[in-house]
């Protein structure tokens, strides 16, 4: 349904109705109309290709443009030039199938599950820490009890001791994430970074372990926040969900809400996707045999990066360089810093101003470029 093609592309590019209409010199109304489904498109109207030429020039992150190949069915989109995207595009919104709007990526659920009547809900409530971990772990035994794969998302910026003053809880929490991931489930995760570099490093270091199946997407919203209302949404797409809220650091006197119900499981999913619109992936992830980490590919990036950043600092907790025979190769300066505060068995390899590198176990290479991200990064590893 083209209503339903056109708010799922919206949503992906965070696209007001206001916007779209200005762009393609349509009224606001009009547009709203069209999106709601309220108004069927007219046959010889001309406003579906100037939508697609707008909204595809909005795809302008890798995120954007992942989920536009989900909801199009196209995995090939981010590699087309932008006329062929737009055409691609153009010709999926009005076209009768509908493969793209499925239960993955950045899409609507389902329109009758989306925009359902109002009225009672499943709900269940649970109240301060000791109830959010059971919370928690109704969640995950739901999705468990369902006997398949999921889409977990996951955002929380709350004061996360709930979880680590319960050591049972958190192996509990370890034990299901590693099950969850072993049997076929993904994981959209946004971290949240109040303070300082302290944050990411933590977050990459607890997280590690699982990103090294390659399962999980990590993403950051890049701007300050003051922290006085916090949020967490945990969603297993189609499924159920745990949401709740707190003032600062105070979570042990509010309560966190349960439920199963479709049509509030997807509102939460929407609520958590128009997050991730705003966000920047925080790694890039590049998976390695131990002979690739040796060949000229990931050598050459180096080296670029290198030559570009004319130094190179080498940090691990252990040997600093295990994988390359001959470091100095790269650069002629070389900074090597031994720090508990990379996980053991990896190196994090920093072309100051460039990139970064996270080698970890078992042949995976982190990269990261955001610019703010690599000068903390570097002031935290060298202070």
């Amino acid at each position: 349904m083209f209503s339903d093609k056109l708010d799922a592309l919206m949503n992906i590019t965070n696209t007001r109705n206001s916007d779209l209409g200005k762009g393609c010199s349509f009224d606001p109304s009009y547009v709203s109309r069209l999106r709601s489904g309220s108004r069927e498109l007219p046959g010889n109207s001309i406003f579906a290709g100037k939508a697609a030429s707008f909204l595809t020039r909005r795809l302008d992150t890798d995120f954007k443009l992942r989920g536009a190949a989900d909801i199009t069915g196209r995995p090939d989109l981010a590699d087309l030039d932008i006329d062929e995207r737009i055409r691609v595009i153009s010709e999926w919104l009005i076209s009768d199938s509908v493969p793209g709007i499925k239960s993955s990526g950045i899409t609507r659920i389902a329109r009758d599950a989306s925009v359902p009547e109002s009225g009672a809900v499943n709900v269940l409530g649970f109240y301060g820490n000791e109830g959010k971990r059971e919370a928690v772990l109704k969640f995950f035994e739901t999705i468990k009890r369902r006997g398949k794969p999921h889409t977990l998302l996951l955002y929380s910026d709350e004061n996360m001791s709930w979880m680590y003053e319960d050591p049972r809880f958190a192996s509990k929490w370890n034990d299901y994430m590693n099950d969850l991931l072993r049997t076929g489930s993904s994981i959209k995760i946004i971290h949240s970074f109040r303070r300082d570099m302290t944050d990411l490093m933590e977050a990459v270091s607890k997280w590690l372990p699982l990103y090294l199946t390659g399962r999980i997407e990590p993403f950051y919203y890049p701007r300050l926040r003051d922290g006085l209302c916090r949020r967490s949404l945990f969603v297993a797409r189609g499924c159920c969900a745990a949401v709740a809220n707190s003032v600062s650091d105070n979570t042990s006197d509010t309560a966190t809400l349960f439920t199963d119900d479709g049509a509030l499981t997807a509102s939460f999913d929407r609520e958590f996707m128009n997050i991730a619109a705003l966000c920047k992936p925080l790694l890039a992830t590049i998976r390695n045999s131990d002979k690739d980490l040796k060949n000229t590919k990931l050598l050459k990036r180096m080296q670029e990066a290198a030559d570009k950043a004319g130094r190179l600092i080498i940090c691990g907790s252990g040997e600093a360089f295990p994988f390359i025979e001959n470091p100095e190769s790269l650069s002629p300066q070389i900074q090597t810093v031994k720090t508990s505060r990379i996980p053991a068995g990896s190196t994090l390899v920093i072309a100051p101003e460039v990139c970064a590198f996270l080698f970890a176990p078992d042949g995976v290479t982190f990269v990261i470029e955001e610019a703010s991200l690599l000068s903390v990064l570097t002031d935290f590893i060298t202070e």
